[in-house]
């Protein structure tokens, strides 16, 4: 019993393009046999394509997909591959507690959601992380001052932060990547978040036992980024305050030393203006902003 012929089908190409932009695209093979007994497994075997391996003309889509059914006959059969540019969901299942190195045993998992781990979607899970602020202004851009236009002092109210871990899989995770993401902020708008709102807060790793290729069982490394997303950007924000003041003089602008009521230099920073001058009741606070965490380019952060 053994396949005598295998030829690709010209007229069983199909290709096409979903709305999200994955590309999906199938072959098709007639395959003969001498046997009526042959059965499926050796008929797709004969065609040579594995599971997981690329398009000839497309490498972004993966054969995912494989029919073998009987075709004019016993010894006739039809094989058509499919194959999918979309992202895979990720696997489900437990690293084994023993692994003998002469018969390793795969991981349990859900066959209809098994996927090399190199090629899974991250996953996404939202917390909420406690964070109490003095604020500056309320919800509707109201300044909190009292009547007479004085910040008031000791409000505070709660302004979370939202940890957002990413769980990923890969094979190219190195000491100096997750130095480099850490405690950086995106440099740009990122899956839907602004630019420096969210913050590297922590980046673990660990290795697991997992597929890394169809029927190959590897030590690959399972990370988690955690993100904490700040809605208020993550950029230092101080009142403009200090102890001395610019003065405009018919020499030019100098400084000078703020003093109190009785005349002696004040102990406490009092609030400045924009252009250094000492702010009076009835002027707008001004603020500083500074940015101590440095930008990066958030794609970056699951190394490829």
């Amino acid at each position: 019993m053994a396949v005598t012929k295998v030829s690709e089908q010209w007229e069983g190409r199909y290709s096409a393009q979903d709305e999200q932009g994955n590309v999906i695209r199938k072959r098709q093979w007639k395959v003969q046999t001498d046997a009526q007994a042959d059965d499926a497994s050796v008929v797709v075997a004969a065609v040579g394509i594995n599971q997981y391996d690329p398009h000839p003309d497309y490498p972004p889509a993966i054969a995912r997909t494989f029919t073998c059914a009987p075709h004019e006959g016993p010894y006739l059969w039809l094989v058509d591959i499919g194959y999918s540019s979309a992202p895979m969901a990720a696997r489900s299942g437990d690293m084994p507690e023993e692994i003998d190195p002469e018969d390793p045993t795969p991981p349990s998992a859900d066959n209809n959601n098994s996927a090399p781990a190199p090629l899974r979607l991250p996953e996404y899970s939202f917390a909420r992380r406690d964070n109490k602020i003095a604020p500056e202004e309320d919800a509707n851009g109201v300044p909190c001052v009292n009547t007479a236009g004085d910040r008031i002092e000791g409000l505070e109210v709660d302004r979370p932060f939202v940890a957002i871990a990413m769980k990923f899989w890969s094979l190219k995770i190195t000491v100096a990547h997750i130095l480099d993401c850490w405690d950086t902020i995106n440099d740009d708008d990122w899956k839907g978040f602004p630019i420096r709102k969210l913050k590297v807060e922590n980046f673990e790793f660990k290795a697991v036992y997992d597929l890394i290729a169809p029927g190959v069982f590897a030590l690959v490394q399972e990370a988690t980024i955690t993100l904490l997303y700040n809605r208020d950007r993550w950029i230092q924000k101080v009142l403009n305050a200090g102890k001395r003041e610019k003065v405009s003089t018919p020499g030019g602008i100098v400084l000078r030393v703020i003093t109190d009521d009785t005349g002696q230099p004040v102990t406490d920073p009092v609030p400045l203006l924009a252009s250094g001058a000492r702010w009076r009741p009835g002027d707008a606070y001004h603020y500083l902003e500074f940015q101590f965490n440095p930008d990066k380019d958030f794609d970056t952060l699951i190394p490829s």
